[in-house]
């Protein structure tokens, strides 16, 4: 999508520095557009990540594991809510 907006901003008069002409802007905003997307694109082919998984360290005992946030509290979420 940049590149075809940078091809249409090259069709208008681009002018000088100091008189710029009506696509001196877009051709700028256009390179940007084009430029700026490079480093992500260049990042997974450069060095392709490695996601190891973690070994727990001990298994966990069931009787030891506690519900975790409102979402293991349904009773005392629901009461919050009221008024």
């Amino acid at each position: 999508m940049s590149t075809l907006y940078l091809t249409q901003a090259l069709k208008l008069p681009l002018g000088t520095a100091a008189k710029p002409g009506a696509g001196f802007s877009p051709m700028a905003v256009g390179v940007f557009a084009c430029v700026v997307p490079l480093p992500a694109g260049a990042s997974p082919v450069r060095r392709p990540r490695v996601v190891r998984l973690a070994e727990p360290s001990e298994p966990i005992d069931p009787a030891r594991r506690q519900p975790v946030g409102a979402a293991g509290r349904p009773g005392r979420s629901a009461a919050a809510l009221r008024p």
